[in-house]
């Protein structure tokens, strides 16, 4: 089971019991912590930045960098990408490295269309308000989304 939910300017990415804070407001020593901006004052030894690749509790993660810009691919039974924002050289560099996206997360995503043509996405998450055809829209705070059973679903977090 995947869960997210909004926590202050950031994330909580629940997966399986791996637990995520994406960009806390604070930082958090006893939890797995991924950053879309540089902290200095952060641990490193839980924390997670781009580039690189890890390994958590079955869960594999690749991180990307490009232009100031970070993605997040977190593989398991399935694939999902978290970004905050992904312009063109990000975006051709995740199409370098990832070939299927099951769960596209980018809380500014553009070009929903292009996602999902590249990609073949199932499910949507985002800040902005998208549509797709034969998409389903919830708008909450929070989501459970089953891996195992995607279907065609935008997500809208709303803050």
């Amino acid at each position: 089971m995947i869960e997210i939910k909004t926590f202050g300017p950031g994330y909580f990415l629940k997966i399986n019991e791996s637990q995520f804070y994406i960009d806390p407001p604070q930082l958090n020593d006893n939890s797995y912590i991924i950053l879309t901006q540089n902290k200095p004052e952060a641990n490193r030894n839980t924390i997670f930045e781009a580039p690189g690749e890890y390994e958590v509790e079955n869960i594999y993660i690749k991180s990307i960098a490009k232009n100031n810009e970070k993605a997040f691919l977190f593989y398991n039974d399935f694939s999902l990408l978290f970004a905050r924002e992904v312009l063109e050289d990000l975006y051709k560099e995740i199409k370098n490295q990832a070939k299927d996206l099951d769960i596209v997360f980018v809380t500014n995503l553009r070009n929903p269309e292009k996602w999902h043509k590249d990609f073949n996405c199932k499910v949507f998450i985002s800040e902005t308000s998208i549509n797709l055809p034969k998409f389903n829209i919830i708008k909450e705070k929070s989501f459970k989304i089953n891996p195992r059973r995607l279907e065609h679903i935008i997500c809208q977090i709303i803050k």
